[in-house]
């Protein structure tokens, strides 16, 4: 399903985890993983761009649904900052 499930805003298009697969941050964070071999700065580099994701898609979807403010918790892996490539994403919205 995605991070992009909820009602859409007209007009406005939340971003999609298969944008991110074909992005460039992904294909830095791929290369730089093969060159070092370093997991620990994949987790942090595809944590950041879905944290900025998760972000974009609440304000592209539900932001407008809660006028008076809500709360996005990151939960599980994504909440430590532990996300390998594939992870599912665990949100909590208060």
């Amino acid at each position: 399903m995605g991070i992009t499930s909820g009602p859409a805003t007209p007009g406005v298009s939340p971003p999609s985890l298969e944008k991110l697969h074909m992005s460039a941050e992904w294909q830095r964070i791929q290369s730089e993983f093969f060159v070092t071999g370093n997991a620990a700065a994949v987790q942090a580099g595809l944590t950041a761009v879905i944290d900025r994701l998760a972000m974009e898609a609440f304000g592209a979807t539900l932001a407008s649904a809660f006028p008076k403010g809500a709360a996005m918790l990151a939960v599980g892996g994504f909440g430590r900052r532990e996300l390998f490539p594939y992870s599912d994403i665990d949100i909590m919205i208060l």
